[in-house]
């Protein structure tokens, strides 16, 4: 008996259906069952194609990371201090920010590198967020105290100091840190920056 050969391959016809169809000689078509199927792929390969969706490549690249957030860069200490006054550490502040840093308590201390001797001219430059209050603060080295305004606008004070021991630290005093409208830490004076030059 004549083998059949198999169906045109572009039509989708599978070649497994053929082979079954030849497994049995003394049967001259395939079973009803696959026949069926057979006939359905013949016909959705004919009208649709045979083409088969290929799966999205998966790529082993890494993904670049989100950029961070870019923060002012803290003030350094040394930007704090000028003159005699160079400044060895803060206490009674908050972490300094680009601009300076608020009192976090009272008093607040600045400690100095060097001792301060006899008269000093000291410039003194801060300021205080506006409540509609004017706020006074002291500011001492050693035994010698002087009192200034705070304003909303930051401004340099110009004061003299006549001291009659070496001092070694200025003390900020008489402002109690307060609640601010916009920000939920309780905040004093904003300390900027203090020179000192010898008489």
């Amino acid at each position: 008996m004549a083998t059949r050969r198999p169906p045109n391959e572009e039509l989708g016809f599978s070649l497994e259906f053929w082979k079954l169809g030849n497994m049995h000689p003394g049967r001259r078509c395939l079973p009803t069952r696959l026949k069926a199927k057979a006939a359905i792929l013949v016909l959705s390969s004919f009208l649709f194609g045979c083409s088969r969706e290929e799966p999205p490549v998966q790529s082993n690249a890494p993904s670049s990371a989100p950029s961070a957030p870019v923060l002012p860069a803290g003030k350094p200490l040394s930007a704090f201090g000028g003159g005699a006054c160079e400044v060895a550490s803060m206490s009674g502040f908050y972490p300094a920010e680009n601009w300076g840093s608020w009192t976090e308590k009272d008093p607040a201390e600045i400690l100095l590198k060097s001792e301060l001797k006899g008269s000093v001219n000291v410039k003194f430059t801060g300021y205080t967020f506006d409540d509609g209050t004017p706020h006074k603060l002291t500011i001492s080295i050693g035994n010698t105290s002087k009192t200034i305004t705070l304003t909303s606008e930051p401004k340099a004070y110009d004061l003299s100091y006549s001291l009659s021991a070496p001092a070694k630290s200025v003390i900020l005093t008489g402002f109690p840190p307060r609640a601010h409208p916009t920000d939920k830490r309780l905040m004093g004076a904003g300390f900027i920056s203090v020179e000192c030059t010898p008489k």
